[in-house]
């Protein structure tokens, strides 16, 4: 996006509330929130809930949780992820004697690169109790793995490994330092052209309806869009003079 910069948050700024420690908050990194939550023996979450407009991700640090999306539960040990879309209800409990502890990250819908540790374990658990999945999974799933994987996965409730979920795009990577990989993949990023990255993203998200003409047009339209920016100039500028491009996001 024009404009943005890099955002690091050092270690030991953050700030606790009650049982929540605030990583980094939208205070600091505008769109994002990361946070672990602690959850105290037989203790509830804040309530069912949803967010409009952003994704709500959760990966177990500790312990076993219940997580409770649109009245159906799943039970999630250490190293389970769980991804609620925009708008779908949920809340969490644990039923447990042991605190449970979770990563927790608000972000604005839609990922494009997923990381994954490399203990994680992926299963979809619907079928296990005779449901068909909700909360938007049979769309999503079927957008990364095609029909033929999804239906297999999701009809016979496989646990994949973090291997397994890679080799099958279910994720992008996996690391054995998943919160290190994500500051340095983040920052990775920011040091890129982020408006000629916006409208790549644009293109992909309109071909999955389009037509080969409608996706030529906007084609057209976004790359006349993209050589008006300054990124583009300093790009053909830094090919020119055979140095490193020092993009702006402008």
């Amino acid at each position: 996006m024009a404009g943005e910069r890099a955002i690091v948050v050092r270690p030991g700024t953050g700030h606790r509330v009650a049982n929540v420690e605030f990583l980094a908050r939208t205070a600091d990194t505008p769109r994002f929130n990361l946070a672990v939550v602690t959850v105290k023996p037989r203790r509830s979450g804040p309530g069912a809930h949803a967010h409009p407009d952003e994704d709500d991700a959760f990966y177990v640090l500790e312990g076993v949780l219940v997580f409770v999306v649109e009245g159906d539960e799943i039970v999630a040990g250490r190293g389970t992820f769980l991804l609620v879309p925009p708008g779908v209800e949920h809340d969490f409990v644990n039923r447990m004697d042991d605190v449970a502890r979770f990563l927790n990250i608000h972000a604005p819908a839609g990922f494009d690169l997923r990381l994954a540790a490399d203990g994680a374990t992926f299963v979809p658990g619907f079928i296990g109790i005779g449901l068909v999945p909700d909360s938007g999974g049979s769309w999503f799933v079927h957008r990364l793995l095609g029909f033929a994987r999804a239906f297999e996965w999701m009809t016979s409730n496989r646990k994949l490994t973090a291997a397994e979920a890679h080799a099958w795009g279910l994720v992008s990577e996996v690391t054995d330092d998943l919160p290190a990989r994500a500051a340095a993949l983040a920052a990775e990023y920011a040091a890129l052209p982020t408006r000629g990255i916006g409208l790549t993203k644009r293109l992909f998200e309109h071909a999955y309806t389009a037509s080969l003409d409608e996706q030529l047009e906007l084609e057209a339209a976004l790359q006349q869009e993209a050589t008006g920016t300054a990124d583009f100039a300093e790009g053909v500028a830094a090919f020119i003079e055979k140095r490193p491009p020092r993009f702006t996001g402008a």
